[in-house]
């Protein structure tokens, strides 16, 4: 069925109608893991059919099909997320509490850092946490959060990061 899933117009119908009878007929057969890699096919609609299809998430990210959340990626906990990827999609609208929940996974903190959030890098228990482990701060990007108006300045924050890229014009202006 793996073929039959990659290759068979039927999951491909543009009519919801239909393409929810296919689905539902053929859902213990479907490979949705290899359904993931199609690109002819309307995500959207299959996912409120078979929302707990085994589903290749990082392919239906990388390939525009999917347009993840934070909630997407807690009820699907045990899923082997791409970090790295989810680091770069810039519409996954982040919170200090869920970094600060998944802070020991492959994130590209170079990359988040960039995003300009106040909601998190005013959070001065993330950028401790952050600052506290040594292979997440060496890929912060110190330099951009500490020239941000809303880093919050604390003497053991600046303690831990005190030997990095700061930018400590824009903190004495703080």
């Amino acid at each position: 069925w793996e073929q039959v899933t990659l290759t068979s117009p039927l999951f491909a119908i543009k009519d919801k109608q239909k393409l929810s009878e296919y689905i539902t007929k053929y859902k213990r057969f479907i490979s949705f893991t290899a359904l993931s890699e199609r690109s002819d096919i309307d995500f959207g609609q299959v996912l409120k059919i078979a929302p707990d299809g085994l589903y290749d998430f990082n392919i239906l990210i990388a390939n525009g099909k999917f347009d993840v959340t934070i909630e997407d990626i807690i009820k699907h906990h045990n899923y082997n997320w791409d970090w790295n990827l989810l680091s770069n999609i810039a519409s996954l609208r982040l919170t200090d509490t869920f970094l600060i929940k998944y802070i020991n996974k492959d994130w590209d903190w170079r990359a988040l850092t960039k995003r300009d959030v106040n909601k998190l890098w005013s959070s001065a228990r993330l950028l401790t946490m952050m600052a506290s482990n040594e292979h997440i701060s060496k890929q912060v990007d110190w330099y951009t959060i500490t020239s941000r108006c809303y880093f919050p300045i604390s003497t053991d924050l600046l303690l831990l990061i005190k030997d990095k890229d700061v930018n400590w014009e824009a903190i004495s202006r703080n």
